[in-house]
């Protein structure tokens, strides 16, 4: 049975027990395990965002996105960044191309329309 101890005078209106170890876990402890934490979580972000790019690739050969798939996903770490180094030009404007592709389809949708005579009030 656990033995009652004086707090403040007073028994512990509860059973209580005592913790026999401590817990010495400093803060900059606490700040290298959060940074380390962080780091793994961009280090997965990025390689999860690679694997898609490479898949979404169309001007890649099916044997060079066997190539960077494997290099990625065995050495994540270099395999990223050399995709970056390597494709990196090439990645801002195939995204600027899809960013702007549902703008463009309208807007030539609406040049057409206008082209037919069917807009405007005069």
């Amino acid at each position: 049975m656990p033995r009652a101890h004086l707090a403040r005078g007073r028994p512990c209106p509860v059973f209580c027990t005592e913790v026999s170890g401590t817990v010495n876990y400093p803060l900059w402890d606490l700040f290298l395990t959060m940074l380390e934490l962080f780091v793994w979580i961009v280090l997965i972000v990025l390689v999860v965002w690679t694997i898609l790019n490479i898949l979404r690739s169309h001007n890649l050969s099916a044997l060079a996105k066997v190539g960077w798939l494997v290099l990625v996903i065995v050495l994540p770490f270099i395999g990223v960044f050399a995709y970056l180094i390597v494709r990196g030009a090439h990645l801002a404007g195939e995204q600027v191309a899809t960013a702007n592709a549902p703008q463009d389809e309208a807007a030539r949708r609406y040049e057409r329309w206008e082209a037919q005579g069917k807009g405007g009030a005069d």
